[in-house]
């Protein structure tokens, strides 16, 4: 399996937080950052020399610089942007970089601004619920309150199935949000997945992931849904970023303290 990190975008909703610093740089603890805890539970499922991160030109040397720091191994991919004007998209940059990388393989894609925990356990259910034919978008019981207007909302069956997927809804059809982490087949109903995004790229909006996955169920991919029980911050926004840095920061302590 492959592993691609997207962080294509500019983090215009941290307002001047996010003007000179990427999200997954954003400090978790002192010595952690968002992207170092996605790295340090995927390093031992996925071998690094196959671990892609997807960033911009404006943020590739301050990228390049923190893989120098951190001895990271992996591949970059750069979209040749440098505002938020110009920016691809989610579902356009994941296409430009498997048209770039070419992984032949099962790949494992997780948006950047991604806080998990555990993230280990997260990835091994994924792993246990992933069959090799079926997509698998992991999903959080965030409540419909919180899902409406926000994230982008899914139902799941019993067994798993993903049967409806709605992007950021007014009326949510579960309490369901979709965690912009996806593993998806090499061959994915007899096409691989650079041709069924190309397909939906034809028509389909090129940013919002989860306008993608209501085209998979809608055409009949199957897509199965993976309920994640533990902690997960999407920290596009500053609160959210800062609820996480104090759950890691006061988590460090209390590991410190035994």
């Amino acid at each position: 399996m492959k592993a691609i990190i997207l962080a294509g975008g500019y983090g215009t909703r941290l307002g001047k937080l996010g003007e000179n610093l990427p999200k997954p740089l954003l400090p978790l603890t002192e010595d952690l950052t968002v992207i170092d805890n996605l790295l340090k539970n995927l390093r031992s499922r996925v071998a690094e020399k196959d671990i892609i991160i997807v960033t911009n030109t404006k943020f590739e040397e301050t990228f390049r610089g923190w893989a120098t720091s951190k001895g990271f191994q992996g591949q970059f991919v750069i979209e040749p942007h440098k505002t938020n004007e110009e920016k691809f998209g989610t579902i356009k940059g994941l296409a430009w970089t498997l048209q770039q990388a070419t992984p032949d393989d099962d790949v494992l894609v997780l948006a950047s601004d991604n806080v998990i925990h555990p993230f280990g356990d997260f990835l091994a259910f994924m792993e246990r619920v992933f069959d090799g034919k079926s997509a698998v978008v992991g999903a959080f019981e965030a409540g419909e309150e919180k899902v409406r207007g926000r994230f982008g909302n899914l139902k799941v069956e019993e067994g798993g199935r993903v049967t409806a997927f709605v992007e950021k809804p007014d009326v949510p059809v579960s309490p369901y949000a979709a965690m912009a982490a996806y593993i998806f087949p090499r061959r994915f109903n007899g096409c691989n997945l650079l041709e069924v995004l190309q397909a939906y790229l034809e028509k389909g909006n090129p940013d919002a992931p989860g306008h993608f996955l209501a085209y998979l169920v809608k055409e009949q991919y199957p897509l199965m849904g993976c309920i994640f029980g533990g902690k997960w911050w999407d920290v596009g926004k500053v609160e959210d970023w800062e609820s996480a840095n104090r759950f890691f920061t006061e988590m460090l302590k209390s590991e410190v303290k035994s």
